[in-house]
Protein backbone atom coordinates (compact mmCIF):
# COMPACT_ATOMS: atom_id res chain seq x y z
CA UNK A 1 0.00 0.00 0.00
CA UNK A 2 1.76 2.99 -1.18
CA UNK A 3 1.67 6.84 0.81
CA UNK A 4 1.42 10.11 -0.97
CA UNK A 5 1.89 13.07 0.95
CA UNK A 6 0.12 16.65 -0.07
CA UNK A 7 1.70 19.73 1.15
CA UNK A 8 -1.75 21.55 0.04
CA UNK A 9 -5.66 21.46 0.07
CA UNK A 10 -5.42 22.18 -3.97
CA UNK A 11 -3.34 19.19 -4.49
CA UNK A 12 -5.76 16.91 -3.51
CA UNK A 13 -7.93 16.49 -6.56
CA UNK A 14 -10.49 14.20 -8.37
CA UNK A 15 -11.77 11.46 -7.09
CA UNK A 16 -9.44 11.42 -4.07
CA UNK A 17 -11.27 14.67 -2.99
CA UNK A 18 -14.21 13.30 -3.52
CA UNK A 19 -13.70 10.54 -0.92
CA UNK A 20 -12.28 12.84 1.65
CA UNK A 21 -15.25 15.08 1.42
CA UNK A 22 -18.45 15.01 3.54
CA UNK A 23 -19.90 14.21 0.23
CA UNK A 24 -17.72 11.26 -0.05
CA UNK A 25 -18.84 9.94 2.85
CA UNK A 26 -16.45 11.65 5.45
CA UNK A 27 -17.53 12.41 9.11
CA UNK A 28 -17.93 16.39 9.27
CA UNK A 29 -14.70 16.77 11.86
CA UNK A 30 -12.36 14.21 9.85
CA UNK A 31 -13.20 15.81 6.68
CA UNK A 32 -11.40 17.64 3.72
CA UNK A 33 -13.74 20.31 4.40
CA UNK A 34 -13.74 20.66 7.89
CA UNK A 35 -9.99 20.70 7.64
CA UNK A 36 -9.73 23.81 4.89
CA UNK A 37 -11.74 25.89 7.03
CA UNK A 38 -9.60 25.44 10.19
CA UNK A 39 -6.43 25.98 8.37
CA UNK A 40 -7.54 28.22 6.72
CA UNK A 41 -9.17 30.53 8.73
CA UNK A 42 -8.47 29.56 12.15
CA UNK A 43 -4.76 28.89 12.05
CA UNK A 44 -1.92 30.68 11.32
CA UNK A 45 -0.24 29.28 8.04
CA UNK A 46 0.16 25.99 8.99
CA UNK A 47 2.98 23.76 6.93
CA UNK A 48 0.32 21.47 6.06
CA UNK A 49 1.22 17.62 5.61
CA UNK A 50 -1.17 15.31 4.50
CA UNK A 51 -0.62 11.96 4.29
CA UNK A 52 -2.96 9.55 2.61
CA UNK A 53 -2.78 5.38 1.32
CA UNK A 54 -3.85 4.76 -2.30
CA UNK A 55 -5.82 1.50 -2.76
CA UNK A 56 -9.18 1.00 -2.02
CA UNK A 57 -8.66 1.45 2.38
CA UNK A 58 -8.02 5.32 1.87
CA UNK A 59 -6.82 6.81 5.03
CA UNK A 60 -5.83 9.96 5.37
CA UNK A 61 -4.04 11.72 8.27
CA UNK A 62 -4.26 15.81 8.27
CA UNK A 63 -0.78 17.04 10.00
CA UNK A 64 1.03 20.16 10.10
CA UNK A 65 4.89 20.90 10.68
CA UNK A 66 6.25 23.02 13.46
CA UNK A 67 10.54 22.46 12.81
CA UNK A 68 10.90 18.97 13.43
CA UNK A 69 7.81 18.09 15.24
CA UNK A 70 4.41 16.77 13.03
CA UNK A 71 1.23 17.60 14.59
CA UNK A 72 -2.11 16.92 13.70
CA UNK A 73 -4.10 18.93 12.23
CA UNK A 74 -5.97 20.43 14.95
CA UNK A 75 -6.06 23.30 17.69
CA UNK A 76 -9.07 24.84 20.26
CA UNK A 77 -11.45 24.61 17.77
CA UNK A 78 -11.32 21.06 17.72
CA UNK A 79 -13.26 18.67 19.39
CA UNK A 80 -12.46 15.81 17.21
CA UNK A 81 -9.91 14.49 15.64
CA UNK A 82 -8.39 11.50 13.88
CA UNK A 83 -8.09 9.80 10.60
CA UNK A 84 -10.46 9.99 7.37
CA UNK A 85 -10.94 6.74 6.15
CA UNK A 86 -9.82 3.32 7.12
CA UNK A 87 -7.85 2.92 9.78
CA UNK A 88 -6.05 -0.32 8.06
CA UNK A 89 -3.88 2.37 6.30
CA UNK A 90 -2.18 3.94 9.67
CA UNK A 91 0.77 1.68 9.66
CA UNK A 92 1.85 2.25 6.39
CA UNK A 93 1.37 6.45 6.72
CA UNK A 94 3.59 5.98 10.34
CA UNK A 95 6.27 3.51 8.51
CA UNK A 96 6.46 6.42 5.76
CA UNK A 97 6.38 9.24 8.46
CA UNK A 98 9.39 7.00 10.19
CA UNK A 99 11.53 7.05 6.75
CA UNK A 100 11.35 10.57 6.24
CA UNK A 101 14.33 12.59 6.15
CA UNK A 102 15.14 14.85 8.04
CA UNK A 103 13.59 12.94 10.90
CA UNK A 104 10.62 13.77 13.19
CA UNK A 105 11.69 13.82 16.61
CA UNK A 106 8.00 14.39 18.02
CA UNK A 107 4.53 13.47 16.76
CA UNK A 108 1.86 15.07 18.71
CA UNK A 109 -1.74 14.82 18.13
CA UNK A 110 -4.35 16.04 20.47
CA UNK A 111 -8.74 15.68 20.80
CA UNK A 112 -8.18 11.85 20.41
CA UNK A 113 -11.31 9.43 21.18
CA UNK A 114 -10.19 6.35 22.67
CA UNK A 115 -10.56 4.08 19.90
CA UNK A 116 -8.55 6.44 17.56
CA UNK A 117 -5.73 6.88 20.40
CA UNK A 118 -5.36 3.22 20.34
CA UNK A 119 -4.93 3.05 16.31
CA UNK A 120 -2.46 5.71 16.43
CA UNK A 121 -0.55 4.34 19.69
CA UNK A 122 -0.06 1.01 18.03
CA UNK A 123 0.72 2.31 14.36
CA UNK A 124 3.40 4.82 15.95
CA UNK A 125 4.94 1.91 18.25
CA UNK A 126 5.32 -0.21 15.48
CA UNK A 127 7.22 2.23 13.99
CA UNK A 128 9.51 2.54 16.37
CA UNK A 129 8.42 5.42 18.33
CA UNK A 130 8.21 5.87 22.24
CA UNK A 131 4.88 6.71 22.64
CA UNK A 132 3.17 8.65 25.93
CA UNK A 133 -0.52 9.13 26.08
CA UNK A 134 -2.26 11.41 28.22
CA UNK A 135 -5.27 12.46 29.58
CA UNK A 136 -6.52 15.83 27.97
CA UNK A 137 -10.25 17.00 28.42
CA UNK A 138 -13.14 15.73 29.49
CA UNK A 139 -16.33 15.28 26.96
CA UNK A 140 -19.84 14.98 28.04
CA UNK A 141 -22.50 13.06 25.56
CA UNK A 142 -26.08 11.84 25.92
CA UNK A 143 -26.69 8.56 23.83
CA UNK A 144 -30.62 8.88 22.98
CA UNK A 145 -31.38 5.29 22.54
CA UNK A 146 -34.38 6.96 20.37
CA UNK A 147 -35.93 8.79 22.83
CA UNK A 148 -38.20 11.80 21.95
CA UNK A 149 -37.56 14.22 24.14
CA UNK A 150 -40.54 14.11 25.98
CA UNK A 151 -39.25 10.97 27.53
CA UNK A 152 -35.93 12.51 27.61
CA UNK A 153 -36.68 15.45 29.34
CA UNK A 154 -38.28 13.59 32.16
CA UNK A 155 -35.49 12.26 33.35
CA UNK A 156 -33.51 14.85 33.96
CA UNK A 157 -33.53 16.34 37.07
CA UNK A 158 -36.48 17.78 38.72
CA UNK A 159 -34.22 21.28 39.76
CA UNK A 160 -33.49 21.76 35.93
CA UNK A 161 -37.22 21.30 34.93
CA UNK A 162 -38.50 23.05 37.23
CA UNK A 163 -35.94 26.19 36.70
CA UNK A 164 -35.92 25.88 33.33
CA UNK A 165 -40.13 25.83 33.27
CA UNK A 166 -40.69 28.45 35.72
CA UNK A 167 -38.21 31.05 34.15
CA UNK A 168 -40.12 29.76 30.81
CA UNK A 169 -42.98 31.24 32.28
CA UNK A 170 -41.98 34.10 33.57
CA UNK A 171 -40.22 35.53 30.89
CA UNK A 172 -42.86 34.83 28.60
CA UNK A 173 -44.87 36.57 31.09
CA UNK A 174 -43.05 39.95 31.50
CA UNK A 175 -41.25 39.91 28.37
CA UNK A 176 -41.19 39.32 24.72
CA UNK A 177 -39.68 36.19 24.39
CA UNK A 178 -39.15 34.13 20.88
CA UNK A 179 -37.17 31.38 20.40
CA UNK A 180 -36.16 30.49 16.52
CA UNK A 181 -33.61 27.67 15.00
CA UNK A 182 -32.44 28.69 12.08
CA UNK A 183 -32.66 26.96 9.05
CA UNK A 184 -36.51 27.07 10.20
CA UNK A 185 -38.84 30.28 10.32
CA UNK A 186 -37.61 32.18 7.00
CA UNK A 187 -34.19 33.62 8.57
CA UNK A 188 -31.25 33.60 6.22
CA UNK A 189 -27.90 32.25 7.27
CA UNK A 190 -26.92 36.31 7.39
CA UNK A 191 -29.30 37.15 9.99
CA UNK A 192 -28.63 34.13 11.84
CA UNK A 193 -24.61 34.72 11.89
CA UNK A 194 -25.34 38.47 12.73
CA UNK A 195 -27.91 37.29 16.33
CA UNK A 196 -25.18 34.83 17.07
CA UNK A 197 -22.15 37.48 16.71
CA UNK A 198 -24.42 40.03 18.69
CA UNK A 199 -24.58 37.75 21.36
CA UNK A 200 -21.41 36.46 21.56
CA UNK A 201 -20.10 39.97 21.77
CA UNK A 202 -22.51 40.71 24.67
CA UNK A 203 -21.54 37.67 26.51
CA UNK A 204 -19.10 36.75 28.82
CA UNK A 205 -16.67 34.94 26.64
CA UNK A 206 -13.43 36.29 24.96
CA UNK A 207 -13.35 37.72 21.66
CA UNK A 208 -12.26 34.83 19.44
CA UNK A 209 -8.72 34.65 18.37
CA UNK A 210 -9.67 33.98 14.86
CA UNK A 211 -12.25 36.39 13.75
CA UNK A 212 -12.99 34.82 10.91
CA UNK A 213 -13.44 31.49 11.75
CA UNK A 214 -16.70 31.47 13.19
CA UNK A 215 -18.49 33.00 10.78
CA UNK A 216 -16.54 30.96 7.91
CA UNK A 217 -17.54 27.07 9.79
CA UNK A 218 -21.42 29.17 10.19
CA UNK A 219 -21.82 28.88 6.21
CA UNK A 220 -19.85 26.12 5.56
CA UNK A 221 -22.47 24.01 7.99
CA UNK A 222 -25.65 25.89 5.93
CA UNK A 223 -24.04 25.18 2.27
CA UNK A 224 -24.17 21.24 3.64
CA UNK A 225 -26.97 21.84 5.62
CA UNK A 226 -25.93 20.67 9.14
CA UNK A 227 -25.73 23.81 10.67
CA UNK A 228 -28.43 24.50 13.45
CA UNK A 229 -28.48 28.03 14.86
CA UNK A 230 -30.69 28.46 18.47
CA UNK A 231 -31.76 32.24 18.46
CA UNK A 232 -33.55 33.58 21.61
CA UNK A 233 -34.82 37.47 21.43
CA UNK A 234 -36.17 39.34 24.95
CA UNK A 235 -37.71 42.26 24.06
CA UNK A 236 -36.85 41.77 20.12
CA UNK A 237 -33.26 42.15 22.00
CA UNK A 238 -30.61 39.09 20.57
CA UNK A 239 -30.19 37.36 24.30
CA UNK A 240 -28.84 33.74 23.84
CA UNK A 241 -27.34 31.76 21.11
CA UNK A 242 -26.66 28.69 20.31
CA UNK A 243 -24.46 26.78 17.83
CA UNK A 244 -24.79 23.20 16.84
CA UNK A 245 -23.61 20.64 14.30
CA UNK A 246 -25.50 17.49 12.81
CA UNK A 247 -23.06 15.38 11.71
CA UNK A 248 -24.78 11.85 10.20
CA UNK A 249 -26.67 10.96 13.47
CA UNK A 250 -24.98 13.15 15.75
CA UNK A 251 -25.14 16.49 16.95
CA UNK A 252 -22.33 18.48 18.42
CA UNK A 253 -23.16 21.21 20.40
CA UNK A 254 -20.25 23.68 18.97
CA UNK A 255 -20.86 27.13 20.95
CA UNK A 256 -22.94 28.36 22.98
CA UNK A 257 -23.17 32.36 24.89
CA UNK A 258 -26.31 34.61 26.44
CA UNK A 259 -26.15 38.04 26.42
CA UNK A 260 -25.40 38.89 30.58
CA UNK A 261 -28.21 41.23 30.91
CA UNK A 262 -30.53 38.54 30.46
CA UNK A 263 -29.27 36.07 32.62
CA UNK A 264 -31.57 36.14 35.67
CA UNK A 265 -33.86 35.41 33.67
CA UNK A 266 -32.13 31.51 32.41
CA UNK A 267 -32.44 32.24 28.59
CA UNK A 268 -30.00 30.16 27.84
CA UNK A 269 -31.13 27.15 29.11
CA UNK A 270 -34.52 27.97 27.90
CA UNK A 271 -32.94 27.49 24.58
CA UNK A 272 -31.31 24.61 25.26
CA UNK A 273 -34.59 23.16 25.55
CA UNK A 274 -35.88 23.85 22.43
CA UNK A 275 -32.16 22.72 20.81
CA UNK A 276 -32.88 19.51 22.58
CA UNK A 277 -36.23 19.31 21.38
CA UNK A 278 -35.15 19.70 17.84
CA UNK A 279 -32.11 17.48 17.91
CA UNK A 280 -34.26 14.44 19.27
CA UNK A 281 -37.65 15.24 17.52
CA UNK A 282 -37.03 16.41 14.46
CA UNK A 283 -32.96 15.69 13.38
CA UNK A 284 -33.54 12.47 15.49
CA UNK A 285 -30.17 11.99 15.76
CA UNK A 286 -28.90 8.76 18.70
CA UNK A 287 -25.95 10.98 20.37
CA UNK A 288 -25.46 14.36 21.33
CA UNK A 289 -21.73 15.15 22.01
CA UNK A 290 -21.20 18.57 24.53
CA UNK A 291 -17.78 19.02 23.06
CA UNK A 292 -14.68 19.85 25.48
CA UNK A 293 -14.93 20.44 28.79
CA UNK A 294 -16.41 19.79 32.53
CA UNK A 295 -18.41 23.17 32.80
CA UNK A 296 -20.70 21.73 35.47
CA UNK A 297 -23.68 23.17 33.40
CA UNK A 298 -23.40 20.04 30.93
CA UNK A 299 -24.26 17.52 33.62
CA UNK A 300 -27.50 18.50 33.77
CA UNK A 301 -28.56 17.87 30.32
CA UNK A 302 -26.18 14.96 29.31
CA UNK A 303 -25.78 11.10 30.39
CA UNK A 304 -22.17 10.24 30.74
CA UNK A 305 -18.67 11.17 30.51
CA UNK A 306 -15.68 10.27 28.42
CA UNK A 307 -11.79 11.20 27.93
CA UNK A 308 -10.61 13.66 24.96
CA UNK A 309 -6.86 12.13 24.85
CA UNK A 310 -3.35 13.80 23.59
CA UNK A 311 -0.61 11.40 22.48
CA UNK A 312 3.45 12.04 22.06
CA UNK A 313 5.37 9.80 19.95
CA UNK A 314 9.48 10.34 20.16
CA UNK A 315 11.75 9.41 17.74
CA UNK A 316 14.74 8.59 20.69
CA UNK A 317 17.42 8.34 17.65
CA UNK A 318 17.09 12.32 17.44
CA UNK A 319 18.35 14.30 20.49
CA UNK A 320 15.14 16.38 20.52
CA UNK A 321 12.98 13.08 20.69
CA UNK A 322 15.56 11.84 23.38
CA UNK A 323 15.15 14.74 25.25
CA UNK A 324 11.04 14.74 24.68
CA UNK A 325 11.18 10.89 25.93
CA UNK A 326 13.41 12.04 28.93
CA UNK A 327 10.58 14.64 30.13
CA UNK A 328 7.32 12.32 29.26
CA UNK A 329 8.78 9.74 31.54
CA UNK A 330 9.81 12.14 34.29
Amino acid sequence: MAVHVYESFESLRGDLRHRLSLHGGASFFRSLEWFECLANNGMENPALRIYVTSGTDLCALFCHQRQTTLQGLSNFYTVDYGPCGNNNGLHEIFEFIAAERPRWSVLDFRYLHDDDSAALQTAARRSGYRVYPWPQYENWYLETGGEDFDSYYRQRSSQLRNTVERKARKTAREHDLRLEIYPRGGISIEQALAHFQAVYAASWKDAEPFEQFIPSLLRLCDAHEIGRIGMATVDRKPAAAQFWIKDGERSYIYKLAYDEQFGELSVGSILSRAMFAHALDSDNVTEIDYGVGDESYKRDWMSGSRKLGGLVACDTGTLRGLLRSLRERL
